[in-house]
């Protein structure tokens, strides 16, 4: 997301705490006067109270692990395995980055990745004629 929507909403979110504080004085009318679940509301104000306006600006949904995922060192250790000496691997986060000089032996790994039963959806990109 933009940094320019983030500071946005973070504004609108400080804005509607501002409210509560100025106008109402509850947290119910404020919410109803703005649309927003109190649930939400109180969410925005605990983080507001613990982080300032940081607090309020959008979070990614993103989770801190995923402790069903492959593990790279296993998609390394398969490409090791096939014994090709002209292709590399290396883990980039939680992606896995192959290289090679021969097409032939790229497709030998795309070939043998998806023959093993990984548990997760593969996605190969950047495969260069």
């Amino acid at each position: 997301m933009k940094e320019r929507k983030l500071a946005k909403n973070a504004a609108r979110r400080s804005a509607i705490i501002r409210h509560r504080d100025e106008v109402t004085h509850s947290a119910a009318k404020t919410c109803r006067y703005y649309g927003t679940s109190r649930q939400v509301f109180y969410t925005w104000l605990r983080r507001y109270e613990a982080e300032g306006e940081y607090g309020l600006r959008d979070r990614s949904k993103r989770p801190l692990s995923s402790p069903q995922a492959t593990k790279t060192e296993v998609i390394n250790k398969i490409v090791k395995d096939l014994g090709l000496k002209a292709v590399t691997s290396q883990a980039q986060g939680d992606h896995v980055r192959v290289q090679g000089k021969k097409r032939d032996d790229l497709q030998a790994v795309i070939a043998k990745l998806k023959a093993e039963d990984l548990g997760i959806p593969l996605q190969f990109g950047n495969f260069r004629d």
